[in-house]
């Protein structure tokens, strides 16, 4: 996904919560967060084992273009309810 898809996507989700109209910001950096789903032959074998990673990419601007910096993944051992993060 290209960065201009990407805010596009911003600008529709936030009118779909506060039907306002976001003014573009020119930063620097840019942090996304992911969950990627994989599939690879693990161990040697033939068969495809799928599984997940939580994934920080960080990203400068360099010109009218962003670079990646930084990018950390971690594989997610256990499943957790969509809400496990919320303070109650």
């Amino acid at each position: 996904m290209q960065l201009d898809e990407v805010i596009d996507e911003f600008h529709q989700a936030l009118n779909q919560f506060a039907k306002g109209d976001p003014e573009p910001v020119k930063a620097i950096l840019a942090c996304f967060l992911d969950i990627e789903h994989w599939q690879a032959k693990v161990g040697g074998g033939d068969k495809l084992s799928p599984f997940d990673l939580r994934v920080t990419s960080i990203y400068r601007l360099e010109g009218d273009t962003r670079a990646l910096v930084h990018r950390h993944a971690d594989p997610i051992t256990t499943t957790q309810a969509p809400d496990a993060g919320l303070r109650k």
